[in-house]
């Protein structure tokens, strides 16, 4: 069955160290990221359980304590999903609910799931979620300028 909408969520680590802000994202290959996250599973109602769940899948139970430091941003990152991708995805929408979270700065982050492509967590300059080599998605960057970006700049 096909969903109106699909959600999921997802969250931006933030650490400081040696003086720079840095955000936790996934690497999937050279030059392809993605945030950390994903879905919610049947039954799941609220951002906070999938978030949950998903960081245990990818990162290990060890990475759940971000969810008790994450601030929600107010509004989710919607789009309409690609005609030839709605069967795959499930939907024909999808609403993506970001949280931003800072960690300590000797926070260290491990791609856990087992998957057979190489994924990895990586450290990039805060800035990396609103540059375009990074953050493919014209709409997707310009979402996370307006709602997540002042979240991770007021970060000290």
């Amino acid at each position: 069955m096909i969903k109106e909408v699909s959600y999921a969520a997802y969250i931006i680590p933030v650490r400081i160290q040696d003086g720079k802000k840095q955000i936790a994202i996934l690497e999937y290959a050279p030059g392809a990221y993605g945030t950390i996250g994903g879905r919610f599973d049947d039954g799941e109602t609220t951002a906070e359980a999938a978030l949950r769940r998903e960081l245990n899948e990818e990162l290990g139970k060890s990475s759940e304590f971000m969810v008790e430091l994450a601030e929600q941003m107010a509004e989710p990152y919607r789009f309409k999903v690609a005609e030839h991708r709605v069967e795959k995805r499930g939907a024909y929408n999808e609403a993506h609910i970001f949280f931003v979270a800072k960690v300590p700065s000797d926070t260290v982050l491990e791609f856990c799931e087992v998957r057979e492509d190489n994924v990895k967590v990586v450290w990039l300059d805060s800035e990396a979620l609103v540059d375009e080599k990074v953050i493919g998605f014209p709409d997707q960057r310009e979402y996370f300028e307006k709602h997540v970006m002042p979240a991770v700049r007021k970060i000290a």
